[in-house]
């Protein structure tokens, strides 16, 4: 089973999304590695699994509260977690 190729563009924006979380982790000084969910969200984007794909929310909470816990939120962290959450949606 194949995601659709609207579906295929919405992970390849999801992965831009959480490449730049990472990038945004770094450069806040957290350690990218200790936020798991980023790289499964990234993994299964980059293979567009279409059963990964229900999973996405899920691995997003997980990391979304490790970040308000270690307090390493911002403004456009949270930006960027919105979108991620909106292409989640959509796929």
């Amino acid at each position: 089973m194949t995601l659709s190729p609207e579906k295929e563009k919405l992970c390849d924006d999801l992965v831009v999304v959480m490449e730049k979380l990472s990038d945004l982790l770094k450069a806040s000084g957290e350690d990218p590695l200790e936020y798991r969910g980023i790289e499964k969200v990234k993994n299964i984007a980059n293979s567009c699994d279409p059963i990964g794909v229900k999973k996405i929310a899920r691995h997003l909470d997980g990391d979304i509260r490790v970040i308000y816990d270690n307090r390493a939120s911002s403004d456009e962290i949270e930006k960027q977690f919105e979108q991620a959450y909106a292409i989640a949606d959509q796929l």
